[in-house]
């Protein structure tokens, strides 16, 4: 029996990779291009990479070499001093980053694991064009700043854009809070049906315009307001999103459900026919001929293989004979008879013979 491979080792130094020794290590990380490295080695590389460049820029190399991302709005403004290491309690500055990613869940997302060109990746943008350290430290309170003085939340502004919906109507906190409010509401009068992505895209741009309808109602501007409604409306006949779009449900006739019932053969007499007689019915019906072109006894082997693999990854023994319960009984005619010649000359290429069971009389 062959095992399936779930251990990895560290290319560098050997040592087997575990959850505490190295970055997440299965199956996935590997097909995703991941550098099976343990967490020192990674760390000898920063050590070699600050030595030559300075603690800020060691680290855009090390996370360029190991494809993690760079986020630098993630670290303490004292990660470059001297005695950062005494009272951040990890081996290295490199293994406190990594864990700092991955506790801030920037290191994998739903759409899977982040590499390097997911982060902050512009050297030019961080560094200035002299690659200072000083210029590292700057762009972090910068970008801070910067951020803080943003207006709503990262997810709105990822929603909704940061741009003006409208000529001097620009978006605020308030705004963003108005904008989740209507697109919670009209997402809720769709509900029940699948919110396509092109769906989700046409409510997104209808709030928006709905909110700028508003804007141009309290400045005295209906004329506009008109025609911007005109292209809501357009927007949503196009996506046959508005309420008479809808397909009109149909009146139930009991009368006429009983007669189709009666026509397909689901039913005799105004009652329903058991589980077993549908099958029978459905068999009749719809299946014209044999499904499968061979006999049960190849279903038999299957079976077989299967509970002597389940058996095998248990560390049972093998067994020869299928307990009774698990033969496969023909209820629908739906294999052959008799073993045809082609497959008993499949048996005995593959040196199969039928397959016995464990009955009652031999136990």
């Amino acid at each position: 029996m062959t095992s399936k491979k779930t251990d990895f080792f560290c290319a560098s130094c050997g040592a087997k990779l575990t959850s505490e020794n190295s970055r997440e290590v299965n199956e996935k990380t590997i097909e995703n291009g991941i550098a099976p490295f343990c967490l020192e080695c990674e760390a000898k590389y920063f050590r070699q990479f600050a030595a030559a460049n300075g603690i800020h820029l060691g680290l855009f190399y090390t996370c360029l070499k190991f494809d993690v991302p760079l986020e630098p709005l993630l670290l303490p403004d004292h990660f470059g001093n001297d005695d950062f290491l005494k009272n951040c309690g990890e081996k290295s500055r490199w293994h406190y980053y990594i864990h700092l990613l991955m506790d801030s869940q920037k290191y994998q997302t739903e759409e899977g694991i982040r590499g390097f060109h997911n982060g902050i990746s512009d050297l030019l943008r961080i560094f200035g064009r002299n690659f200072s350290e000083k210029d590292f430290a700057k762009y972090v309170l910068f970008e801070r700043e910067r951020i803080g003085n943003l207006q709503g939340t990262e997810q709105q502004r990822e929603r909704w854009g940061t741009e003006n919906l409208w000529r001097g109507f620009s978006v605020t906190s308030a705004v963003y809070d108005e904008l989740d409010r209507m697109y919670e509401n009209r997402l809720a009068s769709y509900k029940g049906q699948t919110i396509t992505p092109q769906m989700d895209d046409t409510i997104i741009k209808v709030c928006k315009w709905n909110l700028v309808i508003s804007h141009l109602f309290q400045n005295g501007d209906a004329k506009t307001a008109k025609d911007v409604q005109s292209m809501v409306d357009a927007v949503l006949a196009a996506e046959q999103m508005r309420k008479k779009d809808e397909k009109p449900m149909e009146a139930f006739r009991f009368d006429a459900q009983v007669k189709a019932l009666e026509d397909m053969g689901f039913m005799e007499d105004g009652k329903l026919l058991t589980l077993d007689g549908v099958q029978k019915v459905l068999f009749e019906k719809f299946i014209k001929k044999k499904k499968y072109a061979y006999s049960v006894d190849v279903l038999d082997h299957v079976i077989e293989d299967i509970y002597n693999t389940m058996r095998a990854n248990a560390d049972l023994m093998i067994e020869t004979e299928l307990p009774e319960e698990l033969m496969p009984k023909d209820f629908f005619g739906e294999f052959e008879e008799n073993e045809t010649e082609e497959e008993k000359t499949n048996k005995r290429f593959a040196g199969l013979t039928k397959v016995d069971y464990q009955t009652k009389e031999k136990q």
